[in-house]
């Protein structure tokens, strides 16, 4: 190989050629282009004129232009618009959301529609849900009859109420016997009638009507009357036996009662010992006949207390106290308590 040299160690060349993958080429084509020279051409916005190179800039933004904002400040488009398939909006959190517009037209936040005005008024919706102040929700719908059902009740509208007032008397004209006073129906008193029909618990009818003599009938059966009954019973001799004369769990006790009487149904509480003085529980105003005995029984089962006494008031033999050891009174099972008294004279004695 020759190597060709000038002998010289700078100089200006036209063309420099070197040795390259086997063949001579020029040197300012492997290093891009040469380094000097004048330009010829330019793109757009780029000119040349009379060996000037200048920019045009008429079809960019300046710099104080709104976009220039972008990411730094509130960026304002006054009359314009922006398009954009999707718009992301971002919390301070990092808590994402994607608004788009579907094929309908209709506003969508990620997977889910947005409900506008125009959507809401074209919706059918089958249920209502609303709550009240202690957030209990009840349903308002329609039935398939067209009425409105709130809460599983269906609500009265005008057409419905119309019809049912149409169907009620206006005015009340009273007869004899009856009156009317501020929309309340009245008896004077005056009103005669054959029959007074009365119903039992179990819805059993019976009547009460008077015959031509005047007897008063209960169920087709003559009642007696007082002045029918009195000559009978005061001429009817006494027999031996026993006459019950009341029975009940809550006896109707006298005024100066001290002590309470708590019904339970079947059974009552009753408090003892309630007053220093005087009487716990009253009831005055037996009849007992001469040479009778009068007794009083009662079932207890202890509470708190632990005994109780019974007496024929001013009778001061028939006072009983019992207890445990005294009648065998306890807190499990009902013992009867018997109180007895016997008039032992020959008239009729008032006891109490």
């Amino acid at each position: 190989m020759t190597s060709t040299t000038t002998g010289l160690t700078s100089g200006d060349f036209h063309l420099l050629n070197i040795l390259y993958n086997g063949s001579m080429q020029d040197i300012t084509t492997l290093f891009g282009g040469g380094g000097g020279g004048a330009v010829s051409s330019a793109t757009l916005p780029l000119s040349i004129a009379n060996g000037v190179i200048s920019v045009n800039l008429a079809g960019y933004i300046p710099t104080t232009h709104e976009a220039n904002k972008i990411a730094s400040a509130d960026l304002v488009h006054g009359q314009y618009d922006i398009e954009t398939e999707t718009v992301t909006l971002k919390n301070g959190s990092g808590v994402t959301a994607v608004l788009s517009v579907d094929n309908a037209g209709y506003l969508n936040v990620g997977p889910n529609g947005v409900i506008t005005v125009n959507l809401l008024n074209a919706w059918d919706f089958s249920t209502i849900k609303i709550a009240d102040s202690m957030n209990v929700s009840r349903n308002l719908t329609a039935s398939i009859t067209g009425q409105l059902v709130w809460n599983q009740s269906s609500l009265v509208d005008l057409n419905y109420l119309t019809t049912q007032l149409q169907a009620k008397q206006d005015i009340l004209t009273t007869g004899a016997g009856i009156f009317l006073s501020n929309a309340v129906l009245s008896l004077t008193g005056t009103e005669s009638r054959s029959t007074l029909k009365l119903a039992d618990t179990n819805s059993t009818v019976r009547d009460l009507t008077s015959d031509v003599l005047g007897n008063l009938q209960w169920d087709g059966s003559i009642l007696a009357t007082q002045n029918w009954a009195h000559p009978l019973m005061s001429s009817a001799s006494q027999s031996l036996g026993t006459t019950i004369l009341a029975s009940t769990h809550m006896p109707n006790r006298s005024v100066g009662s001290h002590g309470t009487w708590v019904d339970h149904g079947t059974f009552a509480t009753v408090t003892l010992g309630s007053q220093s003085n005087g009487q716990d529980h009253y009831q005055g105003g037996w009849s007992c006949p001469a040479n009778t005995t009068i007794s009083y029984s009662f079932d207890v089962k202890l509470g708190t207390a632990t005994n109780c006494c019974a007496i024929w008031w001013v009778q001061m033999s028939t006072l009983q106290e019992f207890s445990a050891t005294n009648g065998g009174l306890n807190t499990s099972n009902y013992v009867t308590c018997v109180c007895t008294y016997t008039n032992s004279t020959a008239s009729p004695v008032t006891v109490e």
